[in-house]
């Protein structure tokens, strides 16, 4: 396996572990009553790791058109 492969696998297992965490943060907002104090801070890591996840599939693609140029 080439370098670039491997930082793709790197870079995808990455983005799955993002997702895997956004979902549980949104499963944790669903349980919380609206007026809940907790749910802005929720709301805030969940703003966070979205975010984080732009960059990331950005750089996935570029790895993979790459990979496809070989």
């Amino acid at each position: 396996m080439s370098s670039s492969q491997r930082e793709l696998h790197a870079t995808i297992d990455d983005i799955t572990s993002d997702v895997t965490r956004l979902k549980a943060v949104q499963a944790r907002k669903r349980q919380l009553q609206p007026d809940d104090p907790r749910g802005t801070a929720l709301a805030n890591e969940a703003v966070d790791i979205a975010s984080q996840l732009v960059p990331k599939t950005v750089a996935e693609r570029e790895l993979v058109n790459d990979l496809a140029g070989d």
